[in-house]
């Protein structure tokens, strides 16, 4: 059995975390999409997140100011089979993703902006007001 992740994109407005996107891979492959960047079953990227499927670091948890989308998707869908629950910035998770690609799969555009790449976040939206929180299944 593979194990999958989902991400909830989230940009600070005044001080509150607010969902601006969810990358669910269960969507994608039920819609028969290819993969989007951020959600491929890539195990080297989910031990550097979360340790998961290898050595890394602990899952952080949700936030305790996690947005009403990540609480609404964990509560709804991910209750009972989710696990290893965590976040980071943008910035940090960008690096990781980054670090742990398939340079066949990231174009020379995505090497450039790779923000945008793997999240939709370009530069003038100012990295540092996002982060994901992200779990996985198995």
């Amino acid at each position: 059995m593979g194990c999958d992740i989902h991400i909830v994109l989230e940009k600070k407005y005044n001080s509150k975390w607010i969902g601006v996107h969810a990358f669910p891979y269960y969507e994608s492959v039920k819609k028969g999409y290819m993969f989007p960047p951020a959600t491929d079953r890539n195990y080297d990227r989910f031990a550097a997140l979360a340790g998961v499927r290898g050595e890394g670091p602990d899952p952080k948890g949700l936030p305790e100011d996690a947005s009403e989308l990540t609480l609404m998707l964990v509560a709804t869908r991910w209750r009972n089979d989710g696990h290893s629950f965590s976040y980071a910035s943008l910035v940090e998770a960008t690096k990781i993703f980054l670090e742990t690609g398939h340079e066949d799969a990231i174009s020379d555009l995505g090497i450039k902006y790779p923000e945008n790449f793997f999240f939709g976040v370009g530069s003038e939206d100012g990295f540092e007001n996002f982060r994901i929180v992200f779990w996985f299944d198995n």
